[in-house]
């Protein structure tokens, strides 16, 4: 199967955080304005705040490869007026999807807003490694890899999630193995989580799901199935 290849450049609470309300609005301004100007060049796809019940993970911004590197998505995101500052920290993942899935919508024009009129609203589902997790190869691992493939397969092909696929988590232990990518229309965070519960490999503890809610501007990204 042909893989595109993309970067999550996700935006986490950095280590300066500052008081000064007038600093923060004028610096707020200037990092919308950076994003919306990535979005207009074409570097980026879609980008918009995550509502992180723990208040860390404040936003992401998704990246088509075009040959980049993460160190490359890095240095563009460092120019980030309130990356600079110490409000933004950066983290950058790779992350791969079957071909063609999704986009930035192509009968879309430069965007003008530096804030949204309307919004889009999604879940990332991200499936981490669960209480029972192994990574030694076994019979029972190829049977449930399959299993879990067909499930995710089945989900998609129900239009109940919009893209899935492996990331490569930066981080040491590993711990983050996908993403699923959810439209958030008529669906709550516990509707999603019961619907990833009923894959064979959450089933068995072997994979576990977090899920956290993103906003982008409406009509912005879309799949091959909405065009």
């Amino acid at each position: 199967m042909e893989m595109d290849q993309f970067f999550l450049a996700f935006l986490n609470k950095g280590a300066t955080p500052d008081k000064d309300r007038d600093r923060i609005e004028e610096l707020q301004a200037e990092h919308l304005a950076f994003q919306m100007n990535l979005n207009n060049q074409g570097s980026s796809i879609v980008h918009g705040p995550q509502d992180d019940p723990q208040g860390y993970r404040l936003g992401i911004t998704l990246f088509p490869a075009q040959d980049r590197t993460t160190e490359d998505i890095q240095a563009i995101m460092e120019q980030d007026r309130r990356t600079q500052a110490g409000h933004f920290s950066i983290e950058v993942i790779p992350w791969y999807t079957a071909k063609d899935i999704i986009f930035r919508n192509p009968e879309l024009g430069d965007l003008t807003e530096l804030v949204p009129s309307e919004f889009d609203q999604y879940y990332f589902v991200f499936l981490l490694k669960g209480p029972n997790w192994t990574g030694e190869p076994s019979e029972r691992l190829t049977k449930l890899q399959a299993e879990h493939l067909a499930y995710q397969r089945k989900l998609h092909d129900e239009n109940y999630t919009m893209v899935s696929g492996p990331l490569d988590d930066p981080n040491p232990d590993k711990n983050r193995r996908g993403i699923v990518l959810v439209r958030a229309e008529g669906k709550t965070v516990e509707d999603v989580i019961e619907k990833m519960s009923g894959d064979p490999m959450v089933k068995v503890d072997h994979l576990a799901v977090e899920v956290l809610t993103w906003y982008t501007g409406k009509g912005i990204l879309k799949s091959y199935k909405e065009v």
